[in-house]
C-alpha cells in the first residue's frame, strides 16, 4: 500500500531539519577552523606577555646565534654559539646578559625550534663566557644592531635604513607569531630582518655571510681567532614584548593551514543545502 502524503510530510520535515542542522554545523566549523591558529596564539601567547606591542622599561628579548668557523690544534672544527638577553633599564640603558658556548665537532648545528632546550648541537658544547653588563647603543655596536635607534642601523658591519615598504612574511613562530618583517637592502646572500615592537625596531633574523669579527668581539671579548669568513646567524628566540601582529595575515594563514579540511566542510555544507532545497520543492 502506498504511503499517504500526510505521512510523508513529517518525515520530510524531519529530514529537512536534520539537513539544515548539518549545513549549519559544517559551514560554521569550516569557517571557524580558519581562526584556530590566531585564537591559539592570541590567548596562549600574545595576551600573556607583559608588554604587548610595546617596548619600554622592563622589556626583554633573548637572542641566539652562531658565528665563525675555526680549526683547533688537533684539527677539529669549532664554532661559537651565544645567548644574549637584552633588558631595557630606561633612559637609554640596557642590561645585556651574554653566554657564549664553544661548539666543537663536525656536526655543528643551530635550530631555534629546539627551544626551550639549547638550540645548538655539536660533539661538545662548552660554556666559555658568562657576563652581564649595562650598555647603550653608543658603547656597544652589538646592541645597536639588535635594537637600533630609530630606523637607522649603524654598525661596523654596515649602515642601512629600515624601510616600511620592503616587507615580507615568514611562517608562524611561537614567540613572534605572524608579524611583518622589515628587510634591509644588503648584498646578495645576506638577510637582515626587523620586527616592530611599539615604536622600537628589533632584529628578528640575520644571516650574514661576511666578516663578523668587528661585532663578535663585543659579544665575546675573549675570542682569539679572526677568521669569521663564514659569517653569523642570529635569531630572536623569546622575550616578554610581543611584536606588532599582522592580524589580517593571520586569517589568511589560518585559511591556508586548515586546507583542505575547511573547503571540504564548506563544500559538503553547500551540497547538503542544495539537496535539502530540492526536497522542499
Amino acid at each position: 500500500m502506498a504511503m499517504s502524503a500526510s505521512k510523508k510530510r513529517p518525515r520530510m520535515r524531519r529530514s529537512i531539519r536534520i539537513s539544515t542542522l548539518l549545513v549549519v554545523v559544517m559551514v560554521l566549523t569550516g569557517a571557524l577552523i580558519n581562526f584556530i591558529p590566531v585564537t591559539t596564539f592570541y590567548f596562549g601567547s600574545y595576551i600573556t606577555e607583559p608588554y604587548q606591542n610595546t617596548f619600554s622599561d622592563g622589556s626583554s628579548l633573548t637572542y641566539y646565534g652562531t658565528c665563525g668557523l675555526f680549526i683547533n690544534s688537533t684539527g677539529q672544527p669549532y664554532s661559537y654559539g651565544f645567548k644574549a638577553t637584552i633588558t631595557d633599564k630606561g633612559r637609554g640603558q640596557y642590561s645585556m646578559e651574554t653566554i657564549v658556548y664553544k661548539l666543537v665537532g663536525t656536526s655543528i648545528g643551530f635550530n631555534i625550534n629546539n627551544l626551550p632546550s639549547l638550540p645548538f648541537s655539536a660533539s661538545q658544547i662548552l660554556e666559555v663566557y658568562n657576563h652581564t653588563d649595562v650598555v647603550n647603543q653608543d658603547s656597544n655596536p652589538f646592541l645597536s644592531l639588535l635594537l637600533p635607534n630609530g630606523t637607522g642601523v649603524k654598525t661596523p658591519l654596515f649602515s642601512a635604513s629600515i624601510s616600511s615598504n620592503n616587507i615580507s612574511h615568514l611562517v608562524v613562530r611561537p614567540f613572534l607569531g605572524y608579524p611583518a618583517y622589515h628587510n634591509l637592502r644588503l648584498p646578495a646572500f645576506d638577510v637582515v630582518q626587523y620586527v616592530h615592537i611599539g615604536t622600537q625596531y628589533a632584529l628578528a633574523n640575520m644571516k650574514y655571510s661576511q666578516n663578523f669579527s668587528s661585532i663578535f668581539h663585543y659579544i665575546y671579548p675573549g675570542v682569539t681567532g679572526n677568521d669569521f669568513s663564514r659569517g653569523a646567524s642570529i635569531i630572536i628566540g623569546s622575550g616578554n614584548s610581543a611584536p606588532q601582529q599582522d592580524w589580517v595575515g593571520w586569517i589568511y594563514y589560518g585559511f591556508e593551514a586548515s586546507l583542505p579540511l575547511n573547503l571540504v566542510l564548506l563544500g559538503a555544507g553547500l551540497i547538503i543545502s542544495i539537496i535539502a532545497f530540492r526536497q522542499m520543492r
